[in-house]
């Protein structure tokens, strides 16, 4: 349903597909084995609803006397070890550290083996010792991350791209996307490309402070020149309006005339875009009939046939206009009405442009150059 998006990776003759992560850093495999866990405890195993278990053999030379234990913002959280393996991802072979998780509390979607993460070395969740609790941010054992092992070995230049789609009709009778390392995904594009830096997160509570010289870049964060809305029939020339972004908390930005008051990630497995309170209100105020809070899906109910208002992010002194068919969507799983693709992101900072936005758009993410390019898609 256009909720996350995989790729094929090959290690010890297998293939796995795992989600394509540019908000996190570690590669992880599910193991066979594993455990499985909920609220209550541990649980079957097919509850984790992963995709074929990795069983290592000669080819993993193991990693001593290191663990990995991260947690996501969701509250999914794996632990587990470390080895060496080559892998092969999109038909480049490297050499490199993977984790193993043993330990699962995920919700998956009985297709995905894991993770594929695509951030920088600060944020992976590796950790001197075999003892979870004792993982702190100065037990961390920073390594590099696929690409930039890939990039570093000059196997390619350092930037990828990402051009991800909307589910396909009838399933897979296209792809739903692409992930091209080295360079730009094989899609159309139209306008002018909006570029911004790469920025380090502001304020020491981003910061996981490991043991690499302070500060680091992290995610890939940026800080867009503003949020809008028009009006204007379809058939005018839009006159834009901002939308409200008034924060709940106090900005760690300094005061800008030309710039929001937040970062946002640009994240691909966030399937929708997580803004303060006073934008997500207004927007779901602007369907037609207006989308409703809702607890139990902690979303914004809409009609699946509402009218759709028209939006734009404008970044780099580019307006790149929000495609409409990306700002309503299924509810996940499977509830049979329709969600806004704006959340409430509540005053947890950096807020998030998720799968909703990047469906509308190529994202660039180039480490070489410390820059994110945006190009939007048009129709497809």
């Amino acid at each position: 349903q256009g909720q996350a998006w995989f790729t094929p990776i090959q290690v010890g003759g297998k293939t796995y597909k795992l989600l394509v992560d540019t908000g996190s850093s570690d590669t992880w495999i599910a193991t066979k084995g594993f455990k499985c866990f909920d609220e209550s405890g541990i649980v079957p195993q097919a509850d984790c609803a992963f995709g074929p278990l990795y069983d290592p053999r000669r080819e993993l030379e193991p990693i001593n006397n290191v663990n990995f234990n991260i947690f996501y913002g969701d509250g999914a959280f794996l632990r587990g070890s470390y080895g060496m393996a080559r892998v092969t991802l999109v038909g480049i072979t490297v050499k490199q550290q993977i984790a193993l998780a043993s330990e699962a509390g995920w919700i998956g979607d009985d297709i995905s083996s894991g993770i594929l993460g695509l951030s920088y070395p600060s944020i992976t969740f590796a950790f001197k010792g075999t003892n979870y609790s004792a993982d702190t941010p100065e037990n961390q054992r920073p390594y590099n991350p696929i690409f930039t092992t890939m990039y570093t070995q000059y196997k390619i230049p350092p930037v990828f791209s990402l051009a991800i789609n909307r589910p396909s009709i009838p399933p897979n009778s296209a792809p739903e996307g692409y992930l091209a390392l080295g360079g730009h995904a094989p899609v159309s594009t139209t306008g002018k490309w909006a570029k911004t830096d790469i920025e380090f997160p502001v304020g020491d509570s981003y910061y996981i402070n490991g043991s690499l010289p302070y500060p680091q870049l992290q995610n890939y964060i940026t800080t867009p020149d503003a949020l809008l809305y028009t009006l204007t029939p379809p058939n005018l020339p839009p006159i834009w309006q901002p939308l409200n972004t008034t924060l709940p908390t106090p900005s760690s930005l300094p005061p800008s005339p030309s710039k929001l008051p937040f970062q946002v990630y640009i994240d691909s497995l966030v399937t929708r875009s997580w803004l303060p309170p006073s934008t997500a209100d207004q927007i779901a105020s602007l369907f037609n009939p207006p989308a409703i809070w809702n607890d139990t899906i902690y979303g914004y109910s809409v009609p699946c046939d509402a009218v759709v208002p028209q939006l734009a992010v404008k970044i780099g002194g580019v307006i790149l206009p929000w495609d409409r068919r990306d700002l309503i969507m299924p509810e996940f799983p499977n509830g049979g009405g329709c969600v806004s693709g704006v959340n409430n992101g509540q005053g947890y900072q950096p807020y998030t442009l998720g799968a909703t936005f990047m469906r509308s758009n190529l994202v660039v993410y180039d480490d070489g150059a410390a820059e994110i390019r945006i190009k939007r898609r048009g129709n497809y």
